[in-house]
């Protein structure tokens, strides 16, 4: 057992092996789904496009990924009636197919999946009254998902949260004590250590981190420091099929795992901020204690879950 904190943001997580041990009862057992390709009940199947709020960006075929207003928003456009929290809360659409999953999207796909966040997330941003703006995905019932048809979402809000404000404190303080970006510094360190690197690629490297919350948890991290999300025609590609390759290996871990996917960057280009994203496989749901106290649980080393990552092959 041990235990690892990460000091920019204070979180502490205990590493505990044991734990993994516990007998479970109450483990649901997931079956191979047969794939459909239209779902008439579906709102983002093509067909049912009435069903969906105004298209605000659409690639037409092949790939058919489209951005639209969500129907049911977290949060509102600025109003009379709503003037301290709002925002815009946009819904990416992946593909056509019902039943896709994004392990399975070529490499030209989640080009166009990336490039479609990158433009609405430009949008976002021309508005002055947006602070920050989230990139996420939900996929699986135990990731929050509410619909099966591939699509992640964007929202863009007029401040910013206390989770990231904290982390931007911290890697603030970390550059003006060490003339350094934090995340520029564990990846240099992730590399020399390389036991829990999976993936290197030209522009991005996929680890395990020291400090993860949870089993198999993987960070995507760009290789050369860089904030805000103007990323080019090959590292959107990159990207896209590091991606891919980790949803695949994880999808041999656990078979339709579900999972949670964040992008984190910044509005501006700056010194102490990294872009990168996070997949965080939902394993195992939190318990009384983590919820109680904050501590996280970890039941598996972040060595051993690269050294697994690294051993598939596809």
């Amino acid at each position: 057992m041990s235990i690892r904190r990460n000091s920019i943001n204070n979180t502490t997580v205990i590493i505990n092996k044991k734990r993994a041990e516990r007998p479970v009862e109450l483990k649901s057992k997931k079956k191979k789904e047969e794939k459909v390709q239209y779902e008439k009940e579906c709102p983002f199947c093509i067909g049912n496009e009435y069903r969906t709020p105004a298209v605000i960006y659409d690639t037409k075929e092949p790939y058919h990924v489209r951005v639209s207003e969500n129907k049911y928003p977290i949060v509102k456009e600025k109003s009379m009636d709503n003037n301290e929290v709002f925002g815009n809360h946009y819904v990416v659409i992946e593909g056509k197919n019902h039943s896709d999953n994004m392990y399975e999207f070529t490499k030209e796909q989640m080009r166009e999946i990336i490039k479609a966040y990158k433009n609405t997330v430009y949008k976002l941003y021309e508005n002055e009254d947006i602070k920050y703006v989230q990139i996420f995905k939900n996929c699986g019932k135990d990731s929050g998902a509410s619909l099966k048809h591939p699509h992640s979402q964007i929202v863009g809000i007029n401040i910013v949260p206390d989770e990231i404000s904290r982390e931007i404190k911290g890697t603030k303080k970390y550059y003006e004590e060490n003339k350094e970006c934090f995340y520029c510094s564990r990846l240099k360190k992730e590399v020399q250590y390389k036991k829990r690197i999976i993936h290197m690629g030209k522009y991005f490297t996929a680890f395990c981190p020291y400090d993860s919350t949870y089993q198999y948890k993987v960070t995507i991290m760009k290789n050369k420091h860089q904030s805000n999300f103007g990323l080019d025609e090959l590292e959107m590609m990159e990207l896209g099929e590091i991606i891919t390759l980790i949803l695949k290996k994880l999808n041999n871990i656990s078979y339709n795992c579900s999972y949670n996917m964040c992008f984190h960057f910044l509005k501006e280009e700056n010194e102490f901020y990294h872009f990168y994203v996070d997949i965080i496989p939902r394993l195992n749901p939190m318990g009384g204690f983590e919820i109680g106290t904050g501590i996280m649980i970890n039941t598996v080393d972040p060595e051993v879950a690269a050294e697994i990552f690294r051993n598939i092959q596809l």
